[in-house]
Formats: C-alpha cells, sequence, structure tokens
C-alpha cells in the first residue's frame, strides 16, 4: 500500500511516498503461487513413488 504525504519545507512542497507492507499469511500465499505449491507435493510424491519402488525390487537376502 502506498502512502503519499506532502509536506512543506522553507516555502517548497515536498511530497513522500511511503510504503506499508502488510503480512499477507501463509493461506495467502499458497493461494498465489497454488502451482508452485502442487508441483512441491506432485514431486515429493514421485520421489517417493521411485523410491519405494526402487526398495521394494533390492535383493535383500
Amino acid at each position: 500500500m502506498e502512502v503519499t504525504e506532502t509536506i512543506e519545507i522553507n516555502g517548497e512542497t515536498h511530497t513522500i511516498t511511503d510504503y506499508k507492507v502488510e503480512y499477507a499469511g501463509v493461506g495467502q500465499a499458497i493461494k498465489k503461487r497454488s502451482l508452485n505449491v502442487a508441483l512441491l507435493v506432485v514431486m515429493t510424491l514421485v520421489y517417493l513413488g521411485v523410491a519405494t519402488w526402487r526398495f521394494l525390487r533390492m535383493d535383500l537376502r
């Protein structure tokens, strides 16, 4: 959010722009980057599946 303030110094008018940042939260971040979150979950499951498949194929005699 941008806040603009006009002040007068020595007879001159100056405009100061101040940016206020609000914490949106984890839920908002997940909504904004839903594709990245989905890819993270899918790739985790894929790697766990491949690791399980390789483990089950090992000869443990």
